[in-house]
């Protein structure tokens, strides 16, 4: 070949190159060299192996198709099948010794490698975000349960602190915010005062009337000093027909006054159809008072109950 041949034929070739080298430089998507002397393997090779994935597919590069078989046995590594693959006739008839057949079938299986390479990685991160998201749902409804379990043991907390018949706090609950407000009141030193409260004759009136009608008593009685006391007192049944308040920065002579108060508001207790046992009862509660004096040896919290 004459110089002047070579030099337009490498002039050709470059052109060539550059040609599908910059079509694949333009494209956002991945590009894939257009060989249209691509063959059907299986005609060539006269095969009527169905289970070979490259069996009468679309993709006529059979050298990229994982799995394809090579003289009937399944060539699963690329790098080993693509250097079986140059030696055969379906291969060598793509590329028909085309020096620019065989570079674009060379980019084709390197953009092909990159596109595997790609899609398995978008696999993996569809893999880690599906499972982060089941991660997150197992997150959410945990956090849920916590919120319902938390929600159910302040319930539990509150009822056993509660009295059932009136909805005042119970026992347990005054011993332990006795104890707390005792304490506060010695290392601040402010007045705590405690009002016991007791109902006179109220066995004689479960005894005349039945126990529903005690249970009424008590109810009403309750609803008289929980709208008589401030937000910070506490109101509770001590036990049976006995209450007890607690009166925070309240003296002896101010809990006096407010015991007097709400006797009197409890004489107002109305009671349907029973009138003759208001009229009887006519004083139906009593009342004890006792302070804790400030600077008092030996005090303890029980004696606010003394």
């Amino acid at each position: 070949m004459r110089k002047e041949d070579e030099n337009v034929h490498e002039s050709r070739l470059t052109k060539d190159i550059r040609g599908f080298l910059s079509k694949a430089l333009k494209r956002k998507d991945w590009y894939f060299f257009n060989n249209p002397g691509l063959c059907k393997c299986w005609e060539e090779m006269n095969c009527t192996n169905t289970q070979c994935p490259a069996y009468k597919s679309q993709n006529l590069r059979c050298w990229q198709v994982a799995g394809t078989f090579s003289r009937g046995e399944p060539q699963c590594d690329f790098v080993k099948k693509v250097g079986d693959c140059r030696k055969c006739s379906v291969y060598k008839k793509a590329t028909d010794g085309n020096i620019i057949l065989q570079i674009g079938e060379d980019f084709n299986n390197l953009m092909f490698q990159l596109k595997s390479r790609e899609d398995e990685l978008r696999m993996n991160i569809d893999d880690v975000e599906k499972k982060n998201r089941e991660l997150l749902a197992i997150n959410k409804k945990i956090n849920r349960l916590l919120k319902s379990l938390d929600a159910r043991n302040r319930q539990l907390r509150e009822l056993s602190m509660k009295d059932e018949l009136t909805g005042m706090y119970n026992y347990r609950f005054f011993r332990k915010i006795l104890q707390e407000q005792y304490k506060l009141a010695k290392r601040y030193k402010f007045p705590l005062s405690c009002i016991m409260i007791d109902i006179d004759y109220f066995k004689a009136v479960n005894d005349t009337y039945g126990h529903q009608f005690g249970d009424a008593v008590l109810k009403q009685l309750a609803e008289i000093l929980k709208s008589n006391v401030r937000d910070t007192d506490k109101v509770v049944r001590y036990g049976g027909e006995e209450f007890a308040i607690l009166f925070p920065y309240t003296d002896y002579e101010a809990a006096y006054k407010k015991a007097e108060k709400l006797r009197e508001a409890g004489e107002q207790i109305f009671l349907p159809d029973k009138g003759a046992c208001h009229q009887h009862y006519h004083k139906p509660w009593d009342r004890r008072l006792s302070r804790e004096q400030e600077g008092h040896e030996g005090g303890t919290p029980c004696q606010l109950c003394g």
